[in-house]
Order: structure tokens, then C-alpha cells, then sequence
């Protein structure tokens, strides 16, 4: 009788092992996903700072020349 409920008891461990480490795999994926969208949207972002830049860079080369005319 007391071995029938210690392997119930290490039965239920290992089903609630593989339990857990299906969900760190199914959360890791989602991690991993959700940090690849972060990089595409930091590396969109630098993107349209660098072209923010040149754009004010621009207009104020024309401006600082203008007065100039």
C-alpha cells in the first residue's frame, strides 16, 4: 500500500514536471517573439530618428542660406 501512494506521488511529480516545463517552453516562445518585435520597432525607430535628423538638418541649411539671398 505505501509503495502503491509513493509512486502515485512520483507519478503525479513527473506529470506535474513535464507539466511545467512545457509552460517555461511555451513562455519562452513568447518571450522570443515578443523580443524580436521589440528590435524591429527600436530598429524602425532609430530609422526615423536618423531621417528626422537629416530632414531638420536640411532645413536648417536652407533656412541659415536663405538669409544669405
Amino acid at each position: 500500500m505505501i509503495h502503491l501512494t509513493r509512486m502515485r506521488i512520483f507519478t503525479h511529480i513527473d506529470q506535474l514536471h513535464r507539466q511545467l516545463e512545457a509552460r517555461v517552453e511555451q513562455r519562452t516562445l513568447e518571450l522570443e517573439q515578443t523580443n524580436g518585435r521589440l528590435r524591429a520597432e527600436i530598429a524602425d525607430r532609430v530609422r526615423v530618428v536618423a531621417a528626422l535628423q537629416e530632414s531638420e538638418d536640411r532645413y536648417r541649411d536652407l533656412v541659415e542660406h536663405s538669409q544669405d539671398l
